[in-house]
């Protein structure tokens, strides 16, 4: 028991961290607005969609069902709340720590599990990939490395020779693999790539039963996809794919982009590819008796190492989009700190001052350790927790709009509670605005809420950060009424309140 002292005593620390105003900071935004839309409209009308003048709509941007569902049985148990809907992924995000410390320890040892969870917290030195940042939003990111590392956590059980076990690592890829659409050719990679180290070393069985459980969550996934609909019926409509996303944010090889995303790899992805560089090095100089781990470690290196790849390669650039990779490498991170820095005969390099092979890597990753920690306390020394004034947008609107009125908006928060009907632009915006923002800043948006004649319009950080209003509102013919925090209200000329 005393060698779960340390683990447990670092997981209350963390609890506690991610507990602390919880439903202040960060702000209620964007992302998080779609998702909790869906949860409460489900939870208060029995519908699995957003909400668009009057009707029922696609879920659209809203995180996939997994979160949906998790927020809306919140809601139901403890009442609908920003505080309720974050607590859940609190909970996920310390269970995904759990897990990373349970295959650190299986794969490696207890001492790299430890060094692997502190490196999640030192070696993320910008808030938007830090796991505890993420891990206080309702986004779908811990959701999906809980349900994939969980996975894989079962199929090292089933790799050594307990075959039940496959159900278990089936049905939480399967899970993971739906919370988001990103990790389904990595995840199909690694187990590729253990199937036939497998297969070259003529162990059938685990071969077998890798391929077996590839095809068979594939299929579980394909079922999963329903699930909305299998359980609500016409009461749930179904996530249609956004015609262009992939385009701008999965296979984009503007020159200028992937110059940035060398930049941003060089600062926030050196210590992602010093772990899998080690983790390559070790797993072809040592030979393990226990195939079972050997198998596991290729898997999460195959998985981290091409979502790595990808991201330096083709991807939009976004830090998001390089956090599960650099999470899970942080296991080879932490068997990369214990080998060099841990087990590095301090007392005899100070004595001798001899500076080799083995005392460079020390002193390396040490000092890199360092800079990167000084980088986070930077970071975290400057949050500051301020109100989003999303909530008094809503009740402002409650207040003075009427039930038949149109409200036009991008800004999914407000939306949470809100009772006047309300529009919003079609999710082919996202792409245009992903476009505009990271590809050509020169491309000018098309949509135009004129059409849809809204009675009020409500600009906040994303509309005005993207002038998605600006050629409604120069015209003249909206006016602004009232200003909360970061939220401009502007009424139609001939509205009368």
């Amino acid at each position: 028991m005393r060698r779960f002292f340390l683990p447990l005593l670092l997981l209350l620390l963390l609890f506690a961290i991610l507990l602390t105003a919880l439903d202040k900071f960060p702000s209620f935004w964007w992302d998080e607005g779609w998702t909790l839309n869906v949860a409460r409209t489900l939870v208060e009308r029995g519908y699995y969609a957003q909400w668009l003048n009057g009707q029922p709509a696609p879920p659209g941007q809203s995180a996939a069902f997994p979160a949906v569902f998790s927020v809306a049985f919140a809601f139901q148990m403890t009442g609908t709340g920003l505080w309720q809907a974050r607590f859940v992924i609190v909970l996920y995000t310390l269970a995904t720590f759990a897990i990373l410390y349970a295959l650190g320890t299986r794969l490696y040892n207890s001492r790299t599990a430890m060094f692997a969870v502190l490196a999640t917290l030192i070696f993320f030195p910008h808030l938007e990939i830090h796991p505890l940042y993420l891990g206080h939003q309702v986004l779908a990111e811990m959701l999906m490395l809980f349900f994939l590392l969980l996975g894989y956590l079962f199929c090292f059980g089933a790799l050594a020779a307990r075959n039940w076990l496959w159900l278990g690592a089936i049905a939480f890829w399967a899970l993971g693999l739906v919370s988001k659409a990103q990790p389904l050719p990595f995840w199909l990679g690694s187990l590729l790539a253990a199937a036939m180290f497998c297969a070259l070393h003529h162990r059938w069985r685990q071969a077998l039963g890798i391929l077996v459980a590839m095809f068979a969550t594939v299929m579980v996934v394909q079922g999963l996809s329903f699930a909305p609909e299998l359980l609500l019926g016409q009461r749930a409509l179904p996530s249609m794919p956004t015609p262009g996303l992939v385009q701008v944010s999965a296979f984009v090889t503007d020159l200028g982009v992937r110059a940035r995303v060398l930049l941003i790899l060089l600062v926030f992805g050196l210590p992602t590819l010093l772990g899998l560089t080690y983790a390559a090095w070790r797993w072809f100089e040592t030979s393990s008796e226990n195939f079972a781990r050997r198998v596991t470690q290729l898997m999460l290196f195959a998985f981290a190492a091409s979502w790595f790849a990808w991201y330096a390669l083709l991807s939009v650039g976004s830090l998001r989009y390089l956090f599960p990779a650099a999470f899970v490498a942080t296991i080879f991170l932490g068997a990369l700190i214990d080998d060099a820095v841990w087990r590095f005969d301090w007392r005899t390099f100070a004595r001798e001052r001899k500076l080799n092979s083995r005392a460079l890597a020390a002193l390396g990753v040490a000092i890199l350790g360092g800079l990167y920690l000084m980088m986070t306390w930077q970071q975290v020394s400057q949050i500051t927790v301020s109100p989003s004034f999303a909530k008094e947008t809503t009740a402002w609107l409650n207040a003075n709009v009427s039930a038949q009125q149109l409200i036009e908006s991008y800004e999914p928060e407000i939306f949470f509670g809100l009772k006047p009907r309300i529009h919003y632009p079609p999710d082919t915006l996202n792409v245009e605005v992903i476009r505009a923002r990271e590809i050509d800043p020169s491309f000018v948006l098309t949509y135009d809420a004129s059409a849809f004649h809204p009675d009020y319009i409500v600009v906040g950080r994303f509309g005005r950060l993207y002038h998605i209003y600006a050629n409604v509102l120069e015209k003249g013919t909206y006016a602004a009424v009232e200003t909360l925090g970061d939220y401009t209200i502007y009424r139609r000329q001939d509205v009368v309140q």
